[in-house]
C-alpha cells in the first residue's frame, strides 16, 4: 500500500503470506500439481482492495465465496492488511522524527550506495557472457555475413540509465541488419525480432556467426 506525506507518496508497505486455503480443487495452501493457473485457485489480480481504509466489500465477498474456511481466509488477509498498515504509521513516525528531507535524502544516498557496491563488485568479480538467439536465418542453421563497416543506428532516443546518470540519449541499432563480427559499445539498445537488448555504458555486444549476441561487462 502507499504511504503518504501531506499528499506526497514516499513509500509502499508491502506484506506476502500463505493463505490457509487457496480454493483449489485440493485443500491446501499451494498446490505444486496443478497443471495450469487455472488449477492453483482464486487468483486477484493487482487490484485495490481497500479503499479510505475500508474492504472493498464485493472483493472480499467473492473470496468468502469461492475459498474454504473462508472466515480462517479472511483472517490471514487481515493479517497482511494489518502488517502494511503497522508499516505506515512506522514510516509515518520516522518522517515525523527526522523529517522529510532528511528522510529523502537518505534514501537517494542508499539507493546510491547500494548500486555502487552492486557496480564495484561486478567489476571486481565477474566477467559476464550472455548469449541470445536472434531467430531468422541463423536459427536455420545458415552463418550470418560477415558485417562490413561499422554498425550504424537506425534512430536514437531517450532511455533510464540508471540513477547514476538518469535519462540519457542511445543510438537504436536494428539487429536485422547487423552481421556477423558486428560490435556495439553501450550504451545503446539492439532491436530484434523477438526482443529489445539494452547495453549499459561499460558493457558490450559483437555478434557470432550464429546470430547470437555475445555480451560483456567490461
Amino acid at each position: 500500500m502507499p504511504v503518504y506525506h501531506e499528499g506526497e507518496p514516499l513509500f509502499w508497505t508491502l506484506a506476502r503470506s500463505h493463505h490457509v486455503d487457496l480454493g483449489a480443487p485440493e485443500p491446501t495452501t499451494y498446490l505444486p500439481y496443478a497443471a495450469t493457473i487455472y488449477g492453483e485457485g482464486l487468483h486477484f489480480p493487482c487490484i485495490r482492495i481497500q479503499e479510505n481504509g475500508k474492504d472493498k466489500a464485493d472483493l472480499i465477498r467473492m473470496g468468502h465465496q469461492k475459498i474454504r474456511v473462508s472466515n480462517i481466509w479472511y483472517g490471514d488477509y487481515r493479517a497482511q492488511v494489518g502488517a502494511c498498515r503497522t508499516g505506515e504509521r512506522r514510516l509515518k513516525e520516522l518522517v515525523e522524527r527526522y523529517g522529510v528531507e532528511t528522510i529523502k535524502t537518505f534514501i537517494e544516498a542508499w539507493m546510491d550506495y547500494g548500486e555502487r557496491r552492486a557496480i564495484a563488485a561486478i567489476r571486481q568479480t565477474w566477467k559476464v557472457r550472455a548469449i541470445g538467439d536472434t531467430g531468422g536465418g541463423a536459427r536455420r542453421g545458415e552463418p550470418l555475413p560477415a558485417q562490413r563497416g561499422p554498425a550504424r543506428p537506425k534512430s536514437r532516443r531517450l532511455v533510464y540509465a540508471g540513477r547514476a546518470e538518469g535519462q540519457i540519449e542511445v543510438p537504436v541499432y536494428d539487429g536485422s541488419r547487423l552481421g556477423q563480427g558486428a560490435a556495439i559499445e553501450g550504451p545503446a539498445i539492439i532491436e530484434v525480432p523477438t526482443t529489445t537488448i539494452f547495453l549499459h555504458r561499460g558493457q558490450g555486444a559483437i555478434v557470432d556467426p550464429h546470430g547470437n549476441y555475445l555480451v560483456e561487462v567490461r
